[in-house]
């Protein structure tokens, strides 16, 4: 039996493991681990790749608190959440609740393709993990670039924001 098969998980995740989930666990400390450092170095080059951003603050906690952080720290203007499930939802609701924008759209990504207008903020959950889907990053970002948007998006439930600093 392989030494990671043996751990004990104590995390939310699926009813059933499937053996490439428990055959890639490996614990790390974080501070002073090397091999750490190494996968933190590589996430967040990562990151800074795909946002096309010199600058991103990793944020210790769940990826909720760092979403409502950034909502309440960047977001202002026009707004549009791509409608993709629990949590654009919880999102849309958050928003609609905080008045911390002036205006939301609820949008499908089919719908936002339409949309010719520019948004101060476009919400993408890239991954929702309530319902294991994926969506199409790069369909998002192509209309973030044709309608001159700024775009944040959720992977994992974990944040990430494009902020120019």
């Amino acid at each position: 039996m392989k030494k990671n098969s043996l751990r004990i998980t104590f995390c939310p995740g699926p009813g059933a493991l499937i053996p490439e989930w428990s055959e890639g666990q490996t614990e790390f400390f974080g501070r002073g681990d090397n091999y750490y450092n190494s996968i933190k170095k590589k996430t967040l080059n990562w990151i800074k790749k795909i946002s096309q951003q010199n600058n991103v603050i990793p944020i210790a906690g769940s990826g909720s608190t760092a979403a409502i952080l950034s909502f309440n720290t960047f977001l202002k203007g026009k707004v549009c959440i791509v409608k993709t499930g629990y949590y654009s939802d919880r999102w849309y609701e958050y928003l609609k609740k905080t008045k911390l924008v002036k205006k939301i759209k609820y949008l499908t990504i089919q719908n936002l393709k339409k949309q010719k207008s520019k948004f101060d903020w476009i919400i993408f959950v890239y991954v929702e993990t309530a319902s294991c889907r994926k969506f199409d990053i790069k369909k998002v970002f192509e209309i973030k670039k044709k309608t001159k948007s700024k775009l944040t998006f959720c992977r994992y439930n974990r944040i990430l924001y494009e902020h120019s600093f």
